[in-house]
């Protein structure tokens, strides 16, 4: 059983790494704890960016540092296009380096490197619970 939203489409999520293989891995994983979720990927903030703008996803999971765009700028626009989207940060710098733009753009939550995927499944539950607040059945 899947995470609906009000509309009745399902729950989706964007992850966007630049690393193919963090990529394949966050996607695998992400899919098992959630099987009925759709979940799409794009390997940098462009490609992201624009499959946001095609996709409408209902929360992003994004990487800081990446070429062609990063993550903080990405998930600027993203606001701008949408300010009710989840955006979860998943970064291995400091926090403290991007708190403010963090704070500027209204990330909803921001997870270390490495991966603590017992973290990134609460942050996912947190944003299901947030953008379905009567749907609490999230596998």
């Amino acid at each position: 059983m899947g995470i609906f939203r009000q509309d009745g489409d399902m729950v989706s999520l964007l992850c966007v790494e630049d690393d193919q293989v963090a990529r394949s891995l966050l996607q695998k994983i992400i899919s098992r704890k959630f099987p009925a979720m759709k979940i799409h990927s794009a390997e940098n903030g462009v490609s992201g960016l624009e499959l946001f703008k095609e996709l409408c996803p209902d929360i992003v999971l994004t990487d800081i540092e990446m070429p062609s765009m990063n993550g903080i700028l990405m998930a600027s626009e993203i606001r701008k296009i949408n300010p009710k989207t989840e955006i979860m940060i998943l970064s291995g710098q400091e926090k403290d380096r991007y708190e403010s733009d963090c704070f500027k753009i209204g990330i909803n939550h921001y997870l270390n490197k490495p991966i603590e995927f017992k973290e990134v499944f609460k942050a996912i539950e947190n944003s299901c619970a947030s953008l379905v607040p009567n749907n609490r059945n999230f596998y």
